[in-house]
């Protein structure tokens, strides 16, 4: 085993902070479409990897990485409402597993795509200047591109939650999700707000991936490396729910990343095993309700 510091645990803390905010960008998406529009989108995941491709795109030529955070959000979102205007749309009132079947079919389609422009190799993309720094945090050390990821994540779920509270589409989509039929018998043409969500979805999922890029190498498969954590910490956080995701994913990738200074070939299953055990003591998950 290694020899465990105070040093290396804070360390090991604050690497699973960060992961989970990288997760709880992707699962937040996940989540929001799951909870209004009922989509089992098992393509979620390829958004994240195109919002990566499009930053190393956009900084390859020429521009830095505050316009590429300014840039990808709109051009993934812009993608997910074609997507799904395109295709989603279709196949809302026949039964659920064309819906699944739809997703595979775009992960693998997408995925093919981004190795035919941009290779099966996969792309490095470098910290920006600015935030190549090392912060010194008592007794030891830490990236300051690392911290900026949990400020960034923890403003942008705000912005989010403002959005879902305060604005009038907000409460559109909240509406929907927690009385679809009702919303509908309204009279409010929910289509619309399915198209914007999903945007809005796949948005925060590409902007997820731009930002988790200069800590991972930018590669076509990554968007199934990140989906499936996804999907586990939206169950265990609750399907539907805004604040699950986010809190599941930093407990789930600390327990991950504190395994490794135990035992690490089980920091791989750990939440898997987390997410079996809690599903059988809460199957709603954290903040979710039982759509069973």
């Amino acid at each position: 085993m290694i020899p465990l510091t105070p040093e290396m645990i804070g360390t090991q803390l604050l690497n699973g902070l960060v992961l989970g905010m990288i997760l709880a960008l992707t699962a937040m998406g996940l989540s929001l479409i799951f909870g209004l529009m009922g989509v089992v989108n098992f393509a979620h995941g390829v958004f994240y990897a195109i919002g990566a491709y499009l930053g190393y795109v956009i900084i390859s030529s020429g521009f830095n990485f505050w316009t590429a955070i300014l840039l990808t959000p709109i051009i993934v979102g812009l993608i997910g409402a074609s997507i799904e205007r395109g295709l989603f749309s279709k196949i809302y009132q026949i039964p659920h597993y064309f819906q699944l079947f739809l997703s595979f079919g775009l992960i693998l389609v997408i995925t093919e795509l981004i190795r035919i422009l941009w290779g099966p190799l996969g792309k490095p993309l470098s910290i920006p200047d600015e935030l190549d720094l090392i912060l010194k945090l008592g007794t030891f050390t830490y990236p300051i591109y690392r911290i900026f990821i949990i400020i960034f994540t923890i403003v942008l779920a705000i912005c989010v939650w403002i959005f879902l509270q305060k604005t009038e589409l907000g409460l559109l989509i909240r509406a929907g999700i927690d009385d679809r039929e009702m919303t509908e018998g309204l009279g409010i043409n929910l289509s619309r707000v399915y198209t914007i969500t999903f945007a809005l979805g796949t948005a925060i999922a590409g902007i997820s991936g731009l930002v988790a890029a200069p800590l991972v190498l930018v590669h076509p498969e990554m968007g199934l490396d990140i989906i499936i954590k996804a999907f586990i910490v939206v169950i265990v956080g609750g399907m539907g729910s805004f604040r699950g995701p986010i809190i599941s994913s930093i407990i789930l990738m600390t327990i991950s990343t504190l395994t490794v200074l135990f035992w690490p070939p089980l920091a791989d299953i750990i939440i898997f095993i987390f997410m079996a055990v809690f599903l059988i003591i809460k199957p709603t998950g954290l903040f979710g309700e039982l759509y069973f």
